[in-house]
């Protein structure tokens, strides 16, 4: 996997070609470009994923990684009359590459830096924790639209609360109402909805939820069980009481067969191809 990873770069980068007639090397610019785009990838990341090591490399394993990546990216690699920008471009990405491997290979500055990283996603979720407390409040004063917007920057993070799905769906479809869902909108909620983990599935805000999506779809009967079982939990839970009588002012209609259908076969069954006339 290693060697095929340096081959990888070694052809974004202009060194190789499988070609049978080949130029001597990609043009400049275009190696520059390639280049480019490896640095926007690579600065962000940590030293770990720089190297492409797990945190719980050996030490050979550190230096088997920088080597690789040297065969690649080495200044020496590149023409010495580069323009100064792609010169400094060069320089950039070499320079994180030994920058981790100089950083890793010494435990005492690694065990260091990994207290940093910790810190650095401490902080990622107590962040993340106060964004699920706007988005909460913006749904209380049903601003759905904001709400979704801080709900997926909240999301983002590894680690963040477990029920965030929750009210990301939550608000995805209270901002839905207005509008009409697409295809690809509704197949998100529902993979949404389904990550919930299963520990999260016994509160009144995720019956909610699932009720919002039987009524998106057209369920009502599905609908309203889940809205009772919400306000079962909570009998003050004052947005399932208004759902739910809405849904009961609606008209009634003869029910279609998809209303008979769990929430998975009403998805595969909207969702699932057309043949081909």
């Amino acid at each position: 996997a290693k060697a095929v990873k340096v081959i990888h770069y070694m052809l974004v980068i202009g060194m190789i070609y499988f070609s049978e007639d080949p130029s001597p090397k990609a043009s400049l610019l275009e190696r520059k470009s390639r280049l480019k785009k490896i640095w926007e990838e690579m600065k962000d990341k940590d030293y770990y994923d720089v190297l492409g090591i797990p945190k719980s490399a050996s030490q050979k394993q550190i230096l088997q990684g920088y080597h690789e990546l040297a065969k690649v990216f080495h200044p020496d690699k590149f023409p010495q009359d580069i323009a100064p920008d792609f010169r400094e471009l060069v320089d950039n990405v070499f320079n994180r590459i030994t920058s981790a491997y100089e950083t890793l290979k010494d435990e005492t500055r690694r065990q260091e830096y990994k207290v940093a990283l910790d810190k650095g996603h401490t902080e990622q979720i107590l962040k993340s924790e106060e964004n699920f407390e706007v988005g909460r409040k913006l749904l209380e004063h049903r601003r759905f639209d904001d709400a979704v917007k801080v709900f997926e920057v909240a999301a983002e993070v590894r680690g963040r609360r477990s029920d965030m799905n929750i009210y990301l769906a939550w608000a995805k479809l209270k901002s839905s109402q207005a509008k009409s869902p697409s295809d690809e909108f509704l197949k998100t909620l529902f993979e949404q909805i389904n990550e919930v983990p299963m520990e999260d599935r016994h509160v009144p805000e995720y019956f909610f939820v699932k009720a919002m999506f039987y009524r998106l779809i057209d369920n009502r009967e599905k609908s309203k069980s889940n809205f009772k079982r919400a306000l079962s939990l909570d009998p003050t839970f004052l947005e399932a009481k208004r759902e739910l009588n809405v849904l009961r002012s609606m008209p009634s209609r003869k029910d279609t067969n998809i209303l008979d259908l769990t929430v998975g076969e009403a998805v595969t069954r909207l969702f699932k191809p057309k043949k081909s006339g």
